[in-house]
């Protein structure tokens, strides 16, 4: 057996130890005193045995592409890259996605953004891009946002940190303030060894599949957006989308919501609003009820809660601020159908409405409840790029993916997949036929 083998499946104590040395000191694999960056890099170029198990193998911001290649071919594996998940870029902690890889898909987007522009007014060298970098609650998230800066910085854009943010919420700060693109360090959604990056277009668009996949193809390590530093400025687009909430959380009539939820964000927006309104907003004894994906079971869990605590409806929002379920106080589950049927309500002006369902989205408990109402379907592709153009351009009043995300028209705005918007509308609706 391999005299290293044994890192793959113990030594927990030894992996720890390298993965938090300071990053200009490095230990190797099975050695107890640390090395220096230069030793690091002389171990790697001369293919010495023990970088093969190394979590810092891909750490070589200074070699060249054909060093880094050779390297690779010798320790007999490929380069581990960042996997490119539908909605986002996803991968293990500090391996598939280290700070050095942050950084290039950071870099990326900058240079993206820099080569598309078609405004003439905005064309010129001496203007200046911004970038909203912002994260969600994980630890990971928060030291990834570093990488992250520091990348934007190095290529003369300027990156307004909004700090700890859902998506729907750096969608927000893109569209208020103007920029060029938004970065959000989020694993959502993924094991909690993994890390991510979302990735945000002007006006808020989020970029999926062919774009995000255009971005990691066409990075250049050489390339610059402009020599002078971009600088970095702050802004409080918490306070800023609380306050856009605010429309549709008033005058609601007492109720009482049971909240499963993984995303502190959305925690923190909830608190703030039960302070202002009427409606209260009752933890579940069981947390991560949000993750259960067996409907039967979920409805089994909420009858029990049901016999201690009191509630007029139950809300499962998931970690990533945007795909939500709904229940009624007796536990049973609302369809997607149903849910799209409360969003209508109101929006009816005498003529067909549309409403844009996935194209994945099979079953009568996505259109059942539409197709009575001679509601118009339109299908999608459920990635979130594809989505929110799909509403824009078919003018759909309501639209549901395959993630249960509700998304919504925004007049203003790229229509977005807001899990708090959704509570709001399905509030109100509910308000509404509770008053008639």
């Amino acid at each position: 057996m391999d005299q290293y083998s044994h890192l793959a499946t113990g030594s927990q104590w030894e992996l720890l130890q390298t993965l938090t040395e300071p990053r200009d000191v490095y230990c190797c694999p099975g050695e107890t005193l640390p090395i220096s960056n230069a030793i690091h890099e002389a171990r790697l170029r001369t293919q010495y045995h023990k970088c093969k198990h190394c979590p810092h193998r891909d750490d070589v911001s200074t070699f060249s592409a054909e060093t880094r290649e050779r390297i690779d071919e010798a320790q007999g594996e490929l380069k581990k890259q960042p996997i490119c998940r539908e909605d986002g870029f996803r991968g293990i902690l500090w391996n598939e996605l280290t700070p050095a890889a942050l950084g290039r898909l950071a870099a990326a987007v900058c240079q993206d953004v820099w080569q598309n522009r078609t405004d003439s007014a905005t064309a010129g060298s001496s203007n200046l891009l911004e970038v909203v970098v912002g994260h969600d609650g994980r630890a990971t998230a928060l030291q990834s946002v570093d990488a992250i800066v520091a990348a934007v910085g190095e290529q003369g854009v300027r990156v307004i940190n909004i700090g700890e943010a859902s998506s729907a919420c750096l969608q927000f700060a893109i569209s208020q303030l103007g920029a060029a693109a938004g970065l959000h360090a989020t694993a959502a959604n993924s094991d909690r060894l993994s890390i991510g990056l979302d990735v945000f277009g002007p006006q808020g668009l989020p970029l999926s599949g062919e774009s995000l996949l255009r971005i990691d193809q066409q990075t250049s390590l050489t390339l610059r957006c402009r020599r002078t530093a971009g600088g970095r400025t702050q802004f409080p687009a918490r306070k800023a989308y609380l306050g856009s909430l605010w429309k549709h959380f008033q005058g609601l009539p007492p109720i009482r919501v049971l909240v499963s939820s993984g995303n502190d964000f959305a925690w923190s927006m909830l608190a703030e609003i039960e302070r202002e309104t009427e409606a209260s907003f009752i933890s579940c004894s069981q947390p991560a009820l949000w993750k259960q994906a067996d409907s039967a079971q979920v409805e089994q869990m909420l009858a029990a809660e049901s016999q201690t605590t009191e509630f007029d409806l139950v809300f499962l929002l998931g970690e990533d601020g945007q795909s939500c379920r709904f229940a009624e106080r007796s536990g049973r589950l609302l369809t997607p159908g149903q849910v799209l049927s409360l969003l209508l309500i109101g929006k009816s002006t005498g003529k067909q409405v549309t409403a844009l369902v996935g194209e994945e989205c099979d079953g009568p408990e996505w259109t059942a409840p539409l197709e009575r109402e001679s509601v118009a379907i339109r299908r999608r592709q459920s990635l979130r790029e594809h989505f929110a153009r799909g509403m824009a351009t078919s003018s759909a009043a309501v639209g549901v993916d395959r993630h249960q995300r509700f998304w919504l028209p925004n007049a203003e705005e790229i229509p977005s997949c807001d899990g708090l918007v959704t509570l709001g509308q399905v509030l109100k609706a509910i308000s509404a036929g509770l008053r008639s």
